[in-house]
């Protein structure tokens, strides 16, 4: 029982994280941060140089700003979830605390989590 609860937690995240499309803020990262490198290989102007590097450095925060605050939002749903599960199951609170913390624990969430996926990819591959 205490595993399925944790199961949870990792089935949560990974909709957050698709649903938040975390991607798009991370490829957002790199991309301004491979403009900033092209920008510095090429033979444009040292005040070119600047005004470019000021420019992307004005994407990058922004993307990394979302990217931030996306993250803080599935943390907090996690917390919010967690909350809701001691709430409503007070014995298993100690039990899923340990499980969510020891290693064991977290590998089989993490692998648990990646078959989750995995299936997931397959159904909605078949609709």
């Amino acid at each position: 029982m205490t595993q399925a609860l944790a199961l949870l937690f990792g089935i949560a995240f990974f909709e957050l994280v698709i649903l938040l499309n975390l991607r798009r803020e991370v490829m957002r990262i790199a991309d301004a941060s491979r403009a900033a490198l092209a920008m510095l290989r090429s033979g444009a102007s040292d005040d070119e140089k600047e005004a470019a590097m000021r420019r992307g450095s004005l994407h990058l925060f922004a993307a990394t700003g979302w990217l931030i605050l996306k993250f803080l939002l599935v943390a907090a749903a996690l917390w919010l979830l967690y909350e809701l599960i001691t709430m409503a199951f007070p014995d298993r609170e100690a039990a899923l605390h340990a499980s969510l913390l020891s290693p064991v624990g977290i590998a089989l969430l993490t692998i648990a989590t990646l078959g989750y996926a995995w299936a997931r990819h397959v159904v909605l591959k078949k609709l």
